[in-house]
């Protein structure tokens, strides 16, 4: 029939297709600049032959989040608009966590498993430092079901190259959502393994080595839609003098610079409570929490720098519950009387409660949700700015309504102007 559409016949004439119905919507799109503009017959050529070559990008394609089962993580990230909205571990990119032995780098990886797990997505863990089967228990503390291949994968490669291959060949058969390294500094080319290479080249060799696989891994994560995360440690800087930073990850420069998103653990201090001996029986003081501070160093996604503290309960993990009891003790959200803490529920009374310690709130939030739930509004208020100062110069907004942590920003956005010297010369800061 005259006019009538054939179907293609072969992959040549099916990439073809493809290629034109790309073009069609890209003319079609009603959100560019230039979408009414009629292109050239030079510009269409190109862009068939981009497309078949797999090189035309959509830059307007939503990412894809790994949470990262911690809220203030998550928060921390963003999710790409400029807010307060969650984001995570970013899919189809390279994520790095790093920090001091004990502040929780391996359990912020091990703690967006679960979630994925539930979902039906596939996890590889790639154990360069062996360490993983020592704790089982843990793993199950946290939720992570480790017999399940269908959706957690262990690897334990010898060298750098050859967990590089099998991460590579995993990411192309497996498509995983998830890719953990742990860790970097553990990566050793079979080089030194050898005796090849003497002490001062090794760290030049393992530096230029790791820019080829993140290089490499750069190509294929976003055909994957895969996240892969990288542990790291901090090590004594070489030649580090004066007032600059006495620690550095390890992975060279470039390594950094593939990062779209880095995370740094700090350890602020250690908490104790009461306890009873097991061995003993006598009562004293034992280490039960850490103070982490987590900053985002590095972010592509949203705003950089986003800085919180969460505790890392030891055999727990990375407790969000405490976290959040303290920022609605901090909002007032929970009044506070000594040591007695209440809430008191704008829509349901059923929901209110009066108790001693922060410890007794956290257990009565975890055994119900719902009260989380109708907290959330007040924790993580939906507040469009422009908005929010139109109606404060129309007086619709009374003054005790004004959140102190915006006030605090505008009391130090005032500050930092009046102290700018507009004829200082512009500084620009190192990467």
């Amino acid at each position: 029939m005259a006019g009538a559409r054939t179907t293609p016949k072969n992959k040549t004439a099916k990439k073809a297709a493809d290629a034109k119905d790309t073009l069609t919507k890209v003319k079609d799109n009603k959100s560019g600049k230039n979408s009414n503009a009629q292109m050239s017959a030079e510009a269409v050529k190109y862009l068939q032959t981009m497309e078949k070559k797999g090189m035309l990008g959509d830059i307007n394609k939503a990412i894809d989040f790994v949470p990262t089962g911690l809220w203030v993580g998550d928060r921390c990230i963003g999710d790409g608009k400029g807010g307060n909205g969650e984001g995570g571990f970013p899919r189809g990119f390279m994520s790095e966590v790093s920090g001091m032995e004990s502040t929780g780098k391996t359990t912020l990886c091990l703690q967006a498993i679960p979630g994925l797990q539930r979902q039906g997505l596939l996890t590889v863990y790639a154990d360069f430092e062996k360490s993983l089967r020592a704790q089982q228990h843990y793993l199950r503390a946290l939720g992570v079901d480790t017999r399940d291949k269908s959706t957690f994968i262990h690897l334990e490669p010898d060298t750098l190259e050859e967990g590089a291959e099998a991460i590579f060949e995993a990411c192309i058969a497996l498509k995983p959502a998830l890719v953990i390294v742990d860790s970097v500094a553990a990566m050793i080319p079979s080089a030194f393994l050898t005796g090849k290479v003497d002490e001062a080249t090794q760290l030049g060799l393992h530096a230029r080595q790791m820019s080829v696989f993140v290089g490499t891994m750069n190509k294929i994560l976003s055909r994957t839609n895969t996240a892969l995360v990288f542990v790291n440690q901090l090590r004594a800087k070489i030649g580090g003098m004066g007032n600059g930073p006495k620690t550095d990850t390890t992975g060279g420069f470039a390594f950094k610079f593939y990062m779209t998103v880095r995370i740094q653990l700090a350890q602020i201090h250690k908490v104790s409570s009461e306890s009873v001996s097991a061995i003993t029986g006598k009562s004293g003081k034992e280490v039960t929490d850490q103070l982490i501070k987590l900053t985002v160093i590095k972010n592509k996604i949203d705003k950089a720098f986003r800085s919180e503290e969460v505790y890392l309960k030891f055999g727990y993990g990375f407790d969000g519950l405490r976290s959040m009891v303290e920022l609605a003790i901090k909002k007032k959200i929970l009044a506070a009387a000594g040591s007695w803490l209440s809430y008191v529920s704008d829509t349901n009374p059923s929901l209110n409660f009066k108790l001693q310690g922060k410890d007794s709130v956290r257990s009565h939030l975890e055994a119900h949700p719902e009260v989380v739930e109708d907290m959330m509004p007040f924790l993580f208020p939906e507040v469009d700015i422009a908005e929010f100062i139109a109606a404060k110069k129309a007086g619709e907004v009374e003054d005790e309504y004004v959140q102190e942590d915006l006030q605090d920003l505008l009391k130090a956005m005032s500050e930092g102007f009046s102290g700018t010297d507009e004829n200082a010369p512009l500084e620009l800061p190192e990467d």
